[in-house]
């Protein structure tokens, strides 16, 4: 049955498994304001009561309250979150929650009225990262705007926030300075060395490295895959001594590389997680990707020349393959002045 109530503004209807609630509520971020069951009361009564509720939120002195009150951004980010994560993956949630922490930690409970563009642009200059920083800036923008359409704010200072620039510096070479250290610190057999190996020796970029096994290998030591980036064939001749600190792995698989723990395929998404691991044990900041570079880099103290590394490391243009053979000729040049 109609009542009164839904024909009239600034009304909020909340039912129960036993009875409906009806409140007045003039914004979102306003308190909510009883009003009488339209059950036990007649319309005028119902009516009084709403007129009365209107009159007491727009009072000069209930404004001032409202104006007064402290919006703290740790329970106002709390809400943003739980609205935005709706509908969203674990994952993604996750990735949210982790890139506004630190901004939790910074701001506390800090009234958001009093948060401007430089306390923003500060908290984000202290994030490890520049594309962490530049993802909670977007983040943090959203917040904003969310909570300009609530109310909670009477004007949206972080209209743009300038992006952080990047550090990035590419995936460097491992010297072999570098492969020298994490092979004294990782014995053979270990997970962390036979991930080494198969990277340095084979060359493959990471998801061709997680699946390549046995079944790649052809005569007289000859190793041969297809890229998955670009599908071009790698053709190279593995070491005699690299197959055989192979054997014990791949007697009952088909991969090199298996999880540590289980024993099973390696899953891309945790292989970086799991090296990291074992380059930070060994006290190296370098890639896995890194050890493809030195892999090119080696060929090319070989002699080879850029036909020749293309075809080993599965490089599509001959330029990628130059580089390396340029990058010997300058460390020979500067052998040779000295």
């Amino acid at each position: 049955m109609a009542t009164i109530y839904e024909s009239l503004p600034y009304t909020e209807c909340m039912k129960t498994t036993a009875k409906t609630y009806w409140y007045y509520r003039y914004t979102r971020t306003a308190p909510r304001i009883r009003l009488p069951s339209p059950d036990n009361n007649n319309d005028k009564e119902c009516l009084a009561a709403y007129h009365a509720a209107a009159g007491l939120m727009h009072s000069p002195n209930f404004q001032k309250s409202l104006k007064t009150r402290v919006h703290g951004f740790s329970a106002l980010l709390q809400r943003f979150l739980k609205d935005i994560g709706q509908g969203r993956k674990d994952s993604t949630r996750k990735a949210y929650n982790s890139r506004l922490k630190p901004a939790l930690t910074w701001f506390g409970n800090k009234d958001v009225r009093l948060i401007d563009l430089p306390d923003i642009v500060e908290l984000l200059d202290h994030y490890p990262a520049s594309s962490t920083a530049n993802y909670a800036a977007a983040l943090l923008v959203r917040f904003w705007e969310w909570m300009e359409t609530r109310d909670y704010i009477n004007q949206n200072v972080v209209v743009k926030i300038p992006p952080r620039a990047h550090k990035y510096t590419g995936h460097l070479r491992w010297t072999r300075v570098e492969i020298a250290r994490y092979r004294a610190h990782w014995r053979d057999g270990t997970w962390g060395r036979i991930v080494f190996e198969v990277l340095l020796n084979t060359g493959c970029r990471i998801s061709d490295a997680l699946v390549i096994g046995p079944q790649n290998l052809l005569q007289d030591n000859e190793f041969e895959y297809h890229a998955i980036k670009n599908g071009e064939k790698g053709l190279n001749r593995l070491s005699p001594d690299f197959l055989k600190s192979m054997d014990h792995v791949t007697k009952d698989g088909l991969n090199f590389i298996v999880h540590p723990r289980k024993r099973t395929p390696m899953p891309y998404s945790q292989f970086y997680y799991h090296f990291s691991k074992c380059c930070k044990a060994a006290g190296i900041d370098k890639t896995a990707h890194g050890l493809r570079r030195s892999f090119g880099m080696a060929l090319a103290r070989r002699s080879d020349q850029a036909p020749a590394i293309c075809l080993k490391g599965a490089w599509k243009r001959l330029s990628s393959a130059e580089i390396y053979v340029q990058e010997f000729q300058r460390e020979m040049s500067v052998l040779e002045s000295d």
